[in-house]
């Protein structure tokens, strides 16, 4: 009898083989249930274990893979993404579609989630969550309306963006008191949608599109962490040209956030996107070497 490899509530379970009969890259993947009396492992890991399995000549009865599947997502424009995006994605989908890319503003972290998405992956949008949370009437908006006043408060009721992101981009104290608001719910909300999908049972992969890493509700489900980063100057102009903002507050916008040393010291893998498509390239495929390898 062929061992049974199936998917259940978010987990991999293994049935029908003993401990002695996996080799070692098998028995990395899995852990031993003393409650259900067999092996688990993580959903995650399901290309990695199915290769292993085949890789060791071990022939299984897989029913993890009876997942529905995804028609239709093609978008209904064409966007053409530019090279360290492709890059990006690229790395992604050669390391068996596990990771997270964190690209800072103006890199393009945006199209890359599309094209995550074409390939049947659910986007869990953070700055979408926020809006929602947001909205009048939740507890975010009254705490937000209580800490800075109704200056920041447009005239339908809703919260002027525009507005509090001109007080939060000037004043570190102030982005630390919005924060600290917002970023403990949107984690909150990442968490359910990520339940949410591990127990449909239908869903391949999901990403989190985040615009700054939160140690809360991010790295801990992240399996790896790409970050692409460029120059502040080029990272300036590229904004500029998207949003169609001044020099000066996309300087604010990008001053705001996480400086390139920074990325770097939380990424497992840095990628500088500031030289010609060739250079990309060379780096992209050197470290992708090195994650494999590893």
């Amino acid at each position: 009898m062929k061992p049974v490899l199936s998917f259940e509530a978010g987990t991999l379970a293994l049935s029908g083989v003993s401990r002695d009969a996996l080799p070692d890259k098998l028995l990395r993947l899995f852990r031993y249930d003393d409650r259900t009396r067999n092996f688990r492992g993580r959903g995650c890991d399901y290309a990695p274990i199915v290769i292993a399995f085949q890789e060791s000549g071990i022939e299984i009865d897989d029913r993890a893979r009876a997942f529905a599947p995804i028609e239709d997502l093609s978008l209904a424009v064409e966007l053409v993404p530019r090279p360290h995006q492709t890059t990006a994605f690229n790395a992604w989908r050669s390391g068996l579609y596990r990771g997270v890319a964190a690209l800072p503003t103006g890199s393009g972290k945006t199209v890359v989630c599309r094209m995550l998405k074409e390939q049947g992956g659910k986007i869990i949008d953070a700055d979408k969550i926020t809006r929602k949370l947001q909205e009048p009437g939740q507890t975010v908006y009254n705490e937000i309306k209580a800490a800075f006043g109704t200056d920041v408060i447009a005239p339908d009721g809703t919260i002027d963006r525009k507005k509090l992101g001109a007080i939060v981009f000037t004043d570190r104290r102030q982005r630390g008191i919005l924060n600290g608001i917002v970023h403990t719910r949107v984690s909150q909300e990442l968490k359910e949608r990520i339940k949410k999908y591990r127990e449909q049972g239908d869903v391949p992969f999901a990403v989190l599109d985040v615009p700054i890493p939160v140690e809360e509700g991010f790295f801990d489900t992240a399996d790896c962490i790409w970050a692409v980063v460029a120059n502040d100057d080029l990272r300036i102009a590229r904004l500029m040209g998207r949003m169609g903002i001044s020099e000066e507050e996309a300087a604010l916008r990008i001053s705001a956030q996480m400086t390139n040393r920074e990325y770097e010291a939380i990424a497992d893998v840095t990628i500088l996107n500031e030289a010609g498509t060739e250079e990309l390239k060379k780096l992209v495929l050197f470290e992708l070497k090195r994650f494999l390898a590893g």
